[in-house]
């Protein structure tokens, strides 16, 4: 009984953006709604006879347990490059970590090495580093060919990216879930620091390149080159400062690093 109200008022959220959103926008939503509140173990985390209300009116969820960090922390169990054969699989969680750190690295240049990061905010944009993907633990990792291939499906992803940290943020006492939304999305950075964590991501991603390529992986050649035609686009002089000073040593092996 609780659960049939939740669905109509869920259904009655739909059926109001039907006019808002072009069609592809639309099934995509509606293919996560379905997929997520559809799912059983969610019904009996979110709603209790007790208090029914919904996050999409709203109101405040009233949870037996609240598993936002639990569902977090399967963030290791999503394989990144999945059309990709490699030769050791990267984890959402690995790159979340690495894109963290290359953040705060880019920080510290703009600030102390190029004079340039008078704006940034070194532990704000590592912090938000960390959620940058998070949504993606209920959305999956998006190949990249078909989450660009469009105007359309780039701007339905970003639809069903923003529901999913929405759906996420929810998932927490309701004391929690603006900071955390702003979090999720990356409102907390200002223009200059979007800047960093996007180039951050570039770089995560080319790392990965290098190290498939020089084990020999001719899968990664031509990702290779498009992650380097990316970055080099990035006007940015903590970018160029990294590149120079930092990227090289990727290609060196531990005994190169340890002896020199």
């Amino acid at each position: 009984r609780i659960y049939d109200a939740v669905r109509q008022k869920q259904q009655h959220r739909r059926d109001k953006a039907e006019h808002e959103h072009p069609p592809v926008i639309r099934f995509c939503i509606r293919f996560f709604h379905s997929t997520l509140y559809g799912a059983s173990h969610f019904k009996k985390l979110w709603y209790t006879e007790s208090n029914p209300s919904i996050p999409q009116t709203g109101g405040q969820v009233k949870m037996k347990t609240y598993p936002f960090n639990a569902l977090f922390s399967r963030m290791k169990y999503i394989t990144r490059w999945s059309l990709m054969r490699s030769t050791r699989a990267e984890s959402l969680s690995e790159h979340t970590a690495d894109t963290a750190m290359l953040a705060h690295t880019l920080c510290l240049i703009g600030k102390s090495c190029t004079g340039t990061g008078a704006a940034l905010r070194p532990e704000v944009v590592a912090t938000a580093a960390l959620y940058h993907d998070a949504p993606e633990i209920l959305t999956g990792d998006m190949p990249t060919p078909v989450k660009y291939k469009n105007d359309a499906l780039r701007t339905a992803y970003k639809a069903v990216e923003h529901e999913s940290a929405r759906v996420m943020a929810s998932l927490q006492p309701a004391e929690l879930q603006a900071e955390t939304q702003a979090w999720l999305t990356g409102s907390v950075l200002n223009d200059a620091e979007r800047k960093i964590l996007k180039a951050a991501d570039r770089l995560s991603a080319i790392i990965k390149c290098i190290e498939e390529d020089r084990m020999g992986n001719r899968e990664f050649e031509m990702a290779l080159r498009a992650q380097e035609a990316k970055v080099e686009a990035i006007d940015l002089p903590e970018v160029a400062y990294f590149r120079k000073e930092f990227m090289p040593a990727y290609y060196l092996t531990l005994d190169e690093h340890t002896k020199s």
